[in-house]
């Protein structure tokens, strides 16, 4: 993890988070900002992608902190019926997707499936 921010999700936009600004309708969310080390399932065009979760508890949004490697299970994010995460660049993951930390033993076994093939 490289960075991370505060952003609303409004209906037309995703838009940086101002708390000195007037309110913007739309749900706070946080998005991180990863270096990707290894991709076991999907294509990414770039180096880096961007990660969007809920910020906390109620909304199963996960914590990541800055400079921590993770093992991140990402899908598709979508508010109100609109997809809002560019598959080829982000993600949205939530603590009950089995994002954690880097986790060897579990990518060795997520390596291993993906060799043979196996759909997961």
């Amino acid at each position: 993890v490289i960075s991370q921010e505060e952003v609303v999700v409004t209906d037309s936009a995703i838009v940086k988070f101002d708390p000195k600004g007037v309110p913007r309708s739309g749900r706070l969310i946080k998005k991180y900002t990863f270096v990707i080390s290894e991709t076991i399932k999907g294509n990414f065009k770039t180096d880096t992608i961007e990660i969007y979760t809920g910020t906390g508890a109620p909304d199963c949004g996960f914590d990541f902190k800055i400079g921590e490697k993770y093992l991140v299970y990402g899908i598709d994010g979508n508010h109100n019926n609109r997809v809002f995460t560019d598959k080829d660049k982000s993600l949205w993951t939530i603590n009950c997707l089995r994002t954690k930390l880097a986790d060897i033993t579990e990518i060795e076994t997520l390596r291993q499936i993906a060799k043979s093939k196996i759909k997961f």
